[in-house]
């Protein structure tokens, strides 16, 4: 028997709900969640579980992943979550028109302000779970360092793709060199619909999938990516992208922070995955042919 099956037969009312990249998911019952991971340490999953204690102790006006308990077999993890009610705003937003719709992506947007206020008490910037993880004494030295490593890590088709990768890392670089972040927030690092739970007239009930893109930092990154990610994901329109760009530019205008050069970052993060996502690896390359200062 496998080490899943085992742990299945600790829990046999387990039904799958779903998975994703890193994890299946199974409902116990309509409150707890099992999830068993497809990879990471023993190590990740504590510094997850700790994370996700501290987020859990800021009313955030939504619900974070919160870990009841955790274990493994033949070392495969397993760990018991309280169920966070709704569904991603991909599987709600379709259904939702004019006023409801606009008010959806409203909730969406202003979430990404909630999580941004959680202050963390770290002595770097930079990944908080990730096992190898990216981080620096400085905002600006850890964007640095986690772009070059991109870069680095490059498959050989992306300079086939993108002859002048070096000459753009260059300029984003210099371009980010004098960001001056002095406190250190929650950055979640994958803010996007797929990952924000709401209920069914689209207010958020939750945020989830804190995992290695987690980091310390400018919450303004989360602020970057929520708006990115919009443009590519399945469902949103060009009218949605529109009305969520106007309320961001209300809240904070591109002018007070960098937006293009975080939207270069992500393009960076994702150099890896034109095999897996295509669609999000020809907006990286998109990004990062555009316009550079």
């Amino acid at each position: 028997m496998s080490a899943e099956g085992a742990i299945l037969e600790r829990f046999p009312d387990a039904r799958l709900l779903g998975e994703g990249s890193e994890s299946r998911v199974y409902a116990l019952s309509d409150s707890l969640v099992l999830r068993i991971p497809k990879g990471g340490s023993p190590r990740f999953w504590e510094r997850r579980r700790t994370l996700c204690e501290l987020v859990g102790q800021v009313d955030l006006g939504f619900r974070t992943p919160q870990v009841l308990e955790s274990g493994d077999v033949d070392g495969t993890a397993y760990i018991v979550e309280v169920r966070i009610g709704g569904r991603n705003l991909t599987e709600v937003l379709p259904v939702l028109t004019g006023a409801a719709r606009r008010r959806a992506l409203d909730c969406y947007f202003d979430a990404v302000f909630a999580l941004g206020a959680v202050s963390l008490d770290v002595d770097f910037y930079g990944e908080l779970l990730a096992d190898d993880p990216q981080r620096a004494p400085t905002w600006s030295q850890f964007l640095a360092s986690r772009v070059r490593a991109s870069v680095a890590a490059a498959p050989a088709h992306v300079r086939d793709d993108l002859p002048e990768l070096d000459h753009v890392a260059d300029v984003f670089y210099a371009d980010t060199a004098s960001l001056d972040v002095s406190s250190r927030q929650l950055v979640h690092g994958d803010y996007f619909p797929g990952n924000v739970l709401v209920d069914e007239v689209g207010t958020v009930t939750g945020v989830v999938d804190f995992a290695n893109l987690t980091m310390a930092g400018d919450p303004a990154l989360d602020v970057a990516g929520a708006l990115a990610f919009l443009s590519i994901t399945p469902g949103i329109d060009a009218g949605d992208v529109s009305h969520v760009h106007q309320r961001a530019n209300r809240m904070v205008p591109r002018s007070m922070h960098p937006y293009e050069a975080y939207e270069r970052f992500y393009a960076f993060r994702y150099l890896h995955t034109r095999d897996g996502d295509p669609e999000l690896y020809s907006w990286c390359l998109s990004i990062l042919r555009g316009p550079t200062s």
